[in-house]
C-alpha cells in the first residue's frame, strides 16, 4: 500500500511540474487583438486573465503540493457523495439568488410599510443563507476539483491520450480546472449582417445596469449589433468552469476546455483564429468529443446521467421545439439581413425573443450578436454552419474517441479537414 501511495505521488509531483510548464506557456500568449475603440471603451470593465491564470495557477499548485502529501485519489471515500453534494450546492445557491432576483424586481409600490419591513428581512434572510451555502461549498471545492479532473485524466489513459504516445505515460497537459463565477463576454457584429467582428471578456460581476449602459452606448456610438452574456467556461489554464447545478454539464464542460488545452499544442488549436471555420471546427469538435468524455468520466465514477437541462428555463409545453424554432429563427433573419431588410430583420428577431419567453426560454437579447457568438459553435442551434455533421460522420468512421481526438488535432485549416472528408464520399 505504502508503494502504491508513493507512485501516486511521485505521479502528482510530476502533473504538478507540468502544471507549472503550461501556466507559464498559455499565461504569456499575449493577446495580440488591436486596441479598437470597443476594447477601449469596456476596458474599466474587462477582466483579466493574465492576472486570474496568475492567482489560481498558485492556487492550484498549493493544492496540489498539499494533496500530494496527503490522501492518494484512490483512496477517496464517498466520491459520489461529494460531488452530488457540491452540485446540490450550487442548485441550492442559484434557487435563492432567483428568489432574491424576483424580490428586487417586485413593485414596491404595491406595498404597505409593514410589508416592505418583511420583504426587507426576508431578502437579508436569504443573502445569509447564500452567503454561508457559499462557505460550504468552498471547504470542500477542492475536493470535488480533484475529483473530476482525476475521473477525466483516468479516461484519457484509457483512451491513449498519453504522452510518450505508446507508453505508459501521462496525460499533457495536466487536467486542471477551477470552479469560478463565469466571466460575461461582450460581443460585436455589424448589423446588416451576422458576422462576428469582435469580443471581449469582461468582469463576472457586471451589474444590469452596466451591461445596458454598455450595449446602449456602443450601439449609439458604433451601430454595430452588440450581445452581452455569460460563457460556459474558458481555456485559461486552470479552467474556469461556472458553477452549474447539473452535473452532467459540469463534467462536460470540464472536458470540453481541457481538450482547448490539449489542442494548443496542436495545429487545430493553433488555427483557432485564423479563420470563422476553423473557430467554428475547434468548438464544434471541443463540444462532440468533450461530450462523450464527460459522459465516460461520470460513468467511471459510478455517478447516474441527468437528463441535461437547458441553461435557460424549462420549456412549458413539450411540444414546444426549442431547438428547430431557434434555427429557423437564424436562417429567416439571416435571409432578411441578405435582402437588405434589416430593420424588419432586427423587428423579427425582437418578436421571436418574446415568443421563445411565452414559451418559457427567456432570452435577454436576440440579435446579429446573439447569433454570431452562439453560431460558433456547430452543434448549436443557432448555427448554420454544416461542421457539426461533418464532425460526427469522421466519428463516426473512428472506433474510439482517442483516435477521433488526435485526428482533428491535426488539421490545420479548414480546407484539409474537408479534404479529409472526400475519402467518405
Amino acid at each position: 500500500m505504502r508503494f502504491v501511495s508513493n507512485i501516486v505521488n511521485c505521479q502528482r509531483f510530476r502533473n504538478i511540474s507540468f502544471i507549472v510548464l503550461v501556466t507559464v506557456i498559455l499565461l504569456f500568449q499575449r493577446d495580440v487583438t488591436p486596441y479598437s475603440d470597443l476594447r477601449l471603451f469596456v476596458a474599466p470593465h474587462s477582466f483579466s486573465i493574465e492576472r486570474w491564470v496568475a492567482t489560481n495557477s498558485i492556487s492550484k499548485l498549493i493544492s496540489s503540493i498539499k494533496m500530494s502529501t496527503e490522501t492518494p485519489f484512490q483512496e477517496f471515500s464517498n466520491k459520489n457523495s461529494l460531488i452530488n453534494e457540491f452540485f446540490g450546492i450550487n442548485q441550492e445557491i442559484k434557487n435563492r439568488k432567483n428568489s432574491l432576483n424576483q424580490l428586487s424586481i417586485s413593485d414596491y409600490s404595491e406595498f404597505t410599510e409593514g410589508n416592505l419591513k418583511s420583504l426587507s428581512e426576508i431578502e437579508q434572510t436569504l443573502i445569509i443563507e447564500i452567503n454561508q451555502l457559499i462557505q460550504a461549498r468552498n471547504s470542500f471545492k477542492n475536493d470535488a476539483e480533484l475529483v473530476i479532473e482525476e475521473s477525466i485524466r483516468s479516461v484519457l489513459e484509457d483512451e491513449g491520450l498519453v504522452w510518450p504516445r505508446n507508453s505508459r505515460g501521462f496525460v499533457f497537459p495536466p487536467v486542471s480546472l477551477r470552479f469560478e463565477e463565469a466571466p460575461y463576454i461582450i460581443v460585436s457584429s455589424p448589423r446588416d449582417k451576422i458576422a462576428m467582428l469582435e469580443s471581449v471578456i469582461l468582469r463576472p460581476n457586471l451589474s444590469s445596469e452596466e451591461i445596458r449602459e454598455i450595449e446602449r452606448f456602443t450601439l449609439l456610438r458604433d451601430d454595430l449589433s452588440i450581445w452581452i452574456g455569460k460563457i460556459g467556461g474558458l481555456a485559461t489554464y486552470p479552467a474556469i468552469i461556472p458553477y452549474v447545478s447539473n452535473s452532467e454539464l459540469g463534467f462536460k464542460t470540464a472536458a470540453h476546455e481541457w481538450l482547448h488545452h490539449y489542442w494548443f499544442f496542436r495545429p487545430l488549436g493553433l488555427g483557432y483564429f485564423r479563420t470563422l471555420e476553423m473557430t467554428t471546427l475547434n468548438e464544434t469538435a471541443a463540444n462532440i468529443a468533450g461530450d462523450e468524455l464527460g459522459i465516460q468520466a461520470m460513468k467511471k465514477l459510478g455517478l447516474n446521467l441527468e437528463i441535461e437541462t437547458s441553461p435557460l428555463l424549462p420549456q412549458v409545453s413539450h411540444q414546444f421545439d426549442f431547438k428547430n424554432e431557434m434555427h429557423s429563427t437564424r436562417v429567416t433573419a439571416e435571409i432578411l439581413l441578405e435582402e437588405g431588410r434589416v430593420v424588419e430583420a432586427e423587428q423579427y428577431m425582437e418578436e421571436r425573443r418574446l415568443f421563445f419567453g411565452m414559451n418559457g426560454y427567456t432570452i435577454r437579447k436576440l440579435n446579429q450578436a446573439y447569433f454570431a457568438f452562439h453560431g460558433t459553435y456547430g452543434d448549436s442551434p443557432a448555427s448554420v454552419s454544416p461542421v457539426a455533421s461533418q464532425l460526427r460522420l469522421l466519428r463516426n468512421h473512428n472506433s474510439d474517441l482517442g483516435s477521433f481526438i488526435r485526428l482533428v488535432g491535426g488539421f490545420g485549416s479548414y480546407k484539409e479537414f474537408l479534404q479529409y472528408l472526400e475519402k467518405f464520399d
